[in-house]
C-alpha cells in the first residue's frame, strides 16, 4: 500500500509538473506569437515606406527630366540667338 501510495504521489507531482510545463509552452508560443504580429506589422510598415519613396522618387525623377528637356530647350533657344546675333553683327560690319 506504501508503495502504491508513493506511486500515485509521484504521478500526482509528475501532473502538476507536466501542467506547468505546459502552461509554460502555452506562454511561449503566446509571447513569440505576439512577436511574430508585431514584426509582420514592422514589416507592413517598412514595405509601405518604401512603396512611397519608390514614387516619390520617379515623381522626382519625372520632375527632373522635364527640368533638364526645360533647360535644353532654353539653351538651344540661346545659342540660336547667339547665332542670330552673330550674324546680324557680321552684316552690320559690312
Amino acid at each position: 500500500m506504501t508503495n502504491l501510495r508513493k506511486e500515485l504521489q509521484l504521478q500526482g507531482q509528475n501532473k502538476s509538473s507536466n501542467s506547468y510545463e505546459l502552461d509554460s509552452l502555452r506562454n511561449q508560443i503566446q509571447y513569440l506569437e505576439n512577436e511574430v504580429q508585431s514584426i509582420n506589422s514592422e514589416k507592413v510598415r517598412i514595405q509601405d515606406k518604401l512603396t512611397d519613396a519608390i514614387s516619390e522618387n520617379n515623381v522626382n525623377k519625372t520632375s527632373l527630366r522635364d527640368i533638364e528637356f526645360k533647360n535644353n530647350a532654353k539653351e538651344e533657344e540661346i545659342s540660336r540667338l547667339r547665332n542670330k546675333l552673330q550674324s546680324e553683327e557680321k552684316q552690320n560690319d559690312v
